[in-house]
């Protein structure tokens, strides 16, 4: 062959290359090729880049679309796999793995309609297909909807005789119902057809342990386990078990077989972490994620799990680092995202946090755990009606999610609404039987009620199967406490504190118990005896410091406040009460600094404002304390005390009395009983010349602190307006023989004097 001929030919190849490298076909195709090499490699970030590539020059390529859907799903990108799916069926309505994807990403997320539309499409294409009826009969065993449950799975069993799964799926259906022999037989059956097939050894494992057969129970596991030696998850349900009936020792041999099985695999150690983070042992978790990190880097399961450990231990400056390293190669990952407004809480920036929790809830709304983490964050704002929704919002989308169920429950204790506490106690109970926590809210509830005798049975009962709880002996105490019976109190408290010696709500109580018994000197005894034992307990000594105000040695009050902010800084406590005890001692400069100290460090309480402000109206700096009463009322407009305040401080010196009525009025709706807030309203009315009204608040005030001197004297110059000269004469005599102020004293005075010249 001559050489011109040769060229022609190699011109004629390359150009056809060419041809071929511009066919957007071709080119379409040879992404989705490489990014199934990478997927099948585990390398799924490259992977999601291919399938994008594809899609770059095809947008309407279903295939490309469902195999970025199962990328998306192994990143853990599940907002984008919903988007992935839906996209691949709605240009390939025939595709049944993207229906059935797609139905799995439904259930996930517990929306039963939107999984029963999908398996429909996959059943009208396909009326054989086994798998659409399985997945229908896990729908309806998840919505309660066991007879229809039933019927599919029996569909999804004559189409597949032999899967095992079907009979699984039948057996957790009559486990449901009770029918607890045909669920063994089902999960016997379902074991013969696979002796492999983990979810039937849990299931059996589980309707033993229902029926109280804990032998049986390990017997299952243990043969799980020599069935499938390297899979984790029957060694971390048998160590489920013996922590639950309170064989935690033997826990670690479980676990030590794994090991040896598994020759320390990545998934096994992420098992055993993920155990020790649920069982709330941070320190062995954290050991184990980094002992799987320092023989596999790029373990991002691992990676996460690090983060969650970080998280719990507070460690912000370690959790951001990671978070940063996990957000770096998943930017969208929900998980992330959530970690960044924790780590903004923790670091006070709240409103920042706000913002991005509900962006989060926005692209991902069903995250029941984005839901909670925003109303911790309205708690600190604090924002409670959003507390409130936030927390239902969270249960709403998970009715499965106790934490939810728990700190509603624990919102309604603080409200003192024991009933709506009890109702979500009893949610999480339902979930959790055996749920502490859920069983002291209950009994908590039960206090609040008044069913004392309920409710120290139930603590009783508690504190027998968890005899080393102190706040289990701190309740009972407290309920001695409540019922007189100071001994028995004072035994459970000293109890609660020898389990744990800093624990503060046992020593609180113990405190208390000496103020009734007016024993000062052995309540300040007894604080020092425990600093000794605990003396980087900062709680303590805010205690120690309350005891000597109580006893009126301020001096000795003043030292034992400072060590506490030593040991803690933004102790609020003991910045408050330095800040009086200076105030005292007319060292204003010096108390306004420890009262904006306490806050700055907790803008969210409110009385810090309150204090603040009272100071600079004691040195006369009257806008300053006006500023401080309003910043109070900006973070809740209901805030009685500080409409209260600013009401005053508008009718005494030198405001609007309108503005100052209208604010007086408000704090009274908001706390109807208080007599401070009468009065003040009752003062605002006397300034507007509204004298009866005003007089028959300053009763009622009277009525409840007969012996004030500031109510009297206040009735007394609204009763010379109303004509009673008689009587505020007398009420007038009553006031200037208490503790008035100069300028009231002297103003008491002026008025009798023009009132005995008449």
């Amino acid at each position: 062959m001559n050489r011109i001929l040769t060229s022609t030919l190699l011109l004629v190849a390359l150009l056809i290359l060419a041809a071929c490298s511009r066919d957007p076909n071709v080119a379409k195709q040879k992404y989705l090729q490489s990014g199934q090499r990478y997927f099948d490699n585990g390398e799924y970030g490259r992977a999601s880049i291919q399938f994008r590539k594809a899609l770059q020059i095809d947008h309407r390529y279903a295939e490309a679309y469902y195999r970025l859907g199962l990328t998306d799903i192994k990143l853990k990108l599940w907002p984008e796999a919903f988007r992935s799916f839906d996209q691949a069926t709605a240009l390939d309505p025939a595709n049944k793995d993207a229906h059935l994807r797609l139905a799995e990403l439904y259930i996930g997320a517990k929306q039963w309609e939107n999984a029963r539309q999908q398996l429909a499409e996959v059943i009208a294409i396909d009326p054989q297909n086994a798998e659409a009826y399985l997945l229908s009969g896990q729908v309806e065993t998840l919505d309660h909807r066991y007879q229809d449950a039933q019927q599919a799975l029996q569909r999804a069993e004559s189409l597949a005789p032999k899967d095992a799964r079907p009979e699984t799926g039948l057996g957790e259906v009559d486990a449901v119902l009770g029918r607890y022999a045909d669920a063994e037989q089902h999960y016997i059956r379902a074991l013969q057809l696979d002796p492999s097939l983990q979810m039937a050894y849990l299931n059996l494992a589980q309707l033993y342990r229902v029926e109280g057969k804990p032998d049986s129970v390990v017997q299952v596991l243990q043969q799980a386990i020599n069935a499938t030696p390297k899979v984790p998850l029957p060694y971390v349900a048998l160590a489920n078990f013996y922590t639950s009936i309170g064989k935690s020792s033997d826990v670690d041999p479980v676990f030590q077989q794994l090991r040896t099985a598994t020759g320390n695999s990545s998934p096994a150690l992420l098992a055993i972490g993920d155990f020790y983070l649920r069982e709330g042992d941070n320190l062995r978790a954290k050991s184990v994620s980094q002992e799987l990190l320092s023989h596999d880097p790029k373990n991002d399961d691992a990676r996460r799990q690090l983060l969650k450990v970080e998280l719990n231990l507070e460690d912000w400056d370690a959790a951001e680092k990671t978070n940063r390293e996990l957000m770096a190669t998943y930017p969208k990952d929900p998980e992330c995202r959530l970690a960044e407004g924790q780590l903004l809480l923790a670091h006070g920036k709240k409103q920042e946090a706000i913002t991005k929790l509900q962006e989060l809830i926005n692209d991902v709304p069903e995250m029941a755990t984005a839901h909670f983490s925003l109303a911790m964050a309205y708690n600190q704002v604090p924002d409670y009606s959003r507390v409130e929704s936030s927390l239902k919002d969270s249960v709403a989308r998970d009715p499965d999610f106790i934490p939810g169920y728990l700190a509603l429950s624990d919102f309604y204790l603080q409200r003192q609404d024991g009933k709506t506490a009890m109702v979500y106690a009893n949610e999480a109970l339902k979930r959790n039987p055996n749920l502490l926590a859920g069983q002291i809210y209950q009994a908590n509830a039960l206090l609040l009620l008044g069913e004392l005798g309920r409710a120290q049975q139930e603590f009783a009962s508690l504190a027998q199967g968890q005899p080393s709880s102190p706040i289990l002996r701190e309740r009972i105490g407290y309920l001695e406490l409540r019922q007189k019976n100071y001994p028995h109190a004072e035994k459970d408290f000293e109890h609660a504190l020898e389990l744990q010696p800093d624990f503060l709500p046992a020593m609180r109580d113990l405190v208390e118990l000496y103020a009734i018994q007016k024993r000062p000197d052995k309540a300040i005894a007894r604080l020092q005896q425990q600093i000794q034992i605990v003396p980087r307990q900062a709680d303590f000594y805010e205690l120690l410091g309350n005891a000597y105000m109580a006893a009126n040695d301020l001096s000795s009050a003043e030292t034992a406040f400072q060590k506490s902010i030593n040991l803690n800084p933004n102790a609020y406590v003991a910045r408050s009460q330095l800040a009086r005890i200076y105030a005292n001692r007319k060292s204003y400069p010096q108390a306004i600094a420890e009262a904006q100290a306490a806050v700055q460090a907790h803008p969210d309480v409110l009385s810090g404002y309150l204090l603040l402000g009272s100071l600079y109206e004691q040195t006369g700096a009257w806008d300053q304390a006006k500023a401080n009463y309003e910043q109070a009322i900006q973070h809740d407009p209901n805030f009685a005390l500080g409409l209260n305040d600013l009401a005053w401080l508008y009718c005494e010196h030198g405001g609007n009395l309108d503005m100052a009525l209208s604010m007086a009025q408000r704090a009274k709706q908001n706390r109807p009983n208080d007599p401070q807030i009468s009065d003040t309203l009752a003062w605002v009315e006397y300034r507007k010349g509204l004298y009866d009204s005003a007089s028959g608040l300053l009763r009622d005030s009277l009525r409840q602190v007969p012996d004030s001197g500031l109510f009297q004297y206040h009735l007394g110059m609204v009763l010379i307006k109303t004509g009673k000269q008689a009587e505020a004469k007398a009420i007038l005599a009553r006031a200037l023989n208490s503790n008035l102020s100069p300028p009231d004293a002297q103003e008491a005075r002026a008025a009798l004097k023009q009132l005995d010249s008449m």
